[in-house]
């Protein structure tokens, strides 16, 4: 068994987990010229998996605060709505969050995110969807259900768990980058899709972007840029369409995980060309 993920926190500095916080704000962010390179490659050693991971953790410990968090569902709970700037906070803490998971993803042994720590993000991405859609029933009750869970009794367990990371190998990673992009070309095959099997679609892509803003901070090179380039503007145009889909599944005029839907040709144009960039494993 392979020994658990010890954080050294004295090697990453403030300034590059700001430098990362910085590029995970435009993870979505558009670049018309974005190139891929000729072949994307996975020839990453454990030491780059870890360090990748640890980056992420210290940010998390540097950028979310419990009680910051507290106190701003606090308000969501008196008021029923949040103002613009404490949205951004909402979003920012959540960034985090998120980043974290795509590291328990893409880098753990078992592929698996701890479970309540899963679940704090998917609440906290329901409540930034009915505060977007407006939907004033659901945002008192939403934040309530999110602030039992940021208590410091069950967050201190979340936090626990985090600390039980335990790290791929350089052949697991390998194998599950593959079948993550295997997952891509299956779907596209198919000439429409559900609003819930496109976001899973875009998942994979959002991981994408989250892994290579971790190189391109560590390991700065053009050929990092690049990739994070053209995956942040596929990561954007694939998030416009996905608000487009859950507004129209609050307003009840598509089936989220029943009705079908072609994707836009620009969409499947870029991530066809992506997937041709790896070579294809079964």
């Amino acid at each position: 068994m392979k020994a658990k993920q010890k954080n050294n926190n004295s090697l990453y500095s403030d300034e590059l987990c700001h430098a990362l916080f910085e590029d995970i704000l435009i993870h979505d962010d558009i670049y018309p010229e974005a190139v891929l390179p000729d072949k994307v490659h996975l020839d990453y050693s454990q030491q780059q998996i870890s360090e990748c991971f640890n980056l992420c953790l210290r940010l998390w410990q540097l950028d979310v605060k419990r009680e910051v968090f507290n106190k701003l569902l606090s308000k969501v709970c008196q008021s029923g709505e949040l103002n613009l700037e404490d949205q951004q906070r909402l979003k920012n803490i959540r960034a985090v969050f998120k980043h974290l998971r795509f590291a328990f993803v893409m880098l753990s042994k078992k592929h698996q995110v701890p479970l309540l720590f899963h679940g704090l993000i998917i609440i906290m991405g329901h409540l930034q969807d009915v505060i977007k859609n407006k939907q004033k029933k659901w945002i008192i009750c939403t934040s309530y259900f999110l602030k039992c869970c940021s208590q410091k009794w069950l967050y201190s367990i979340i936090v626990k768990n985090i600390d039980s990371f335990e790290s791929t190998d350089s052949i697991e990673f390998n194998n599950f980058i593959n079948q993550e992009i295997n997952f891509i070309r299956i779907n596209l095959l198919a000439k429409k899709v559900t609003a819930k099997k496109f976001h899973d679609m875009r998942k994979v892509i959002g991981r994408q972007v989250a892994f290579y803003d971790n190189l391109k901070n560590l390991y700065p090179s053009q050929y990092h840029t690049n990739i994070t380039e053209y995956l942040s503007t596929l990561n954007g145009m694939m998030g416009s369409l996905h608000d487009e889909l859950i507004a129209k599944k609050f307003n009840q005029t598509q089936n989220y995980h029943k009705d079908l839907f072609e994707i836009p040709l620009e969409i499947r144009l870029k991530l066809d060309a992506l997937i041709h960039k790896y070579q294809i494993q079964k």
